[in-house]
């Protein structure tokens, strides 16, 4: 029976081991898998001018042909590999509710990612994408921990 295989990528490293992991380890033939990119943009918004106005817009354009630029790697990879799939560039909230909420949104059956390893003092601060996920999450999840 084949299932939708969810894997969320930030573009770092213990993402791509994620990505890896669920195509070498999980996927099967006949599985769809779509690739999870939460983009956030950090831009910061200047007082309100016109010279201003067009510097946002120039980061904003950047930032989203970055963004573009790594789901078209993810779906390459899939091509490559002749894996069916596609990758979604939801928004709108914090990345471990928007994660979970897409997986639903999708039917992703089991969704893979990578966590950043972060201290008990720095994850109190920025929360845990991964463990939101984990707690929150109705299917299979499966976290790949950052190398030592």
């Amino acid at each position: 029976m084949s299932k939708v295989l969810g894997v969320a990528v930030d573009g770092s490293d213990i993402s791509n081991a994620a990505f890896e992991y669920a195509l070498e380890s999980l996927y099967k033939p006949g599985d769809t898998v779509v690739v999870i990119h939460v983009a956030e943009y950090h831009i910061s918004i200047p007082a309100v001018g016109s010279s201003e106005v067009d510097k946002l817009c120039e980061e904003m354009k950047k930032r989203d042909e970055e963004i573009s630029a790594l789901t078209a790697t993810y779906t390459n990879a899939l091509r490559q590999k002749s894996i069916s799939g596609k990758a979604v560039r939801p928004t709108g909230g914090k990345p471990g509710e928007v994660i979970v909420k897409t997986c639903k949104e999708e039917g992703i059956s089991h969704i893979v990612m990578g966590t950043r390893g972060l201290g008990a003092f720095q994850r109190a601060i920025l929360g845990s994408v991964s463990q939101y996920v984990l707690n929150h999450s109705s299917i299979p999840v499966t976290i790949i921990p950052k190398k030592a």
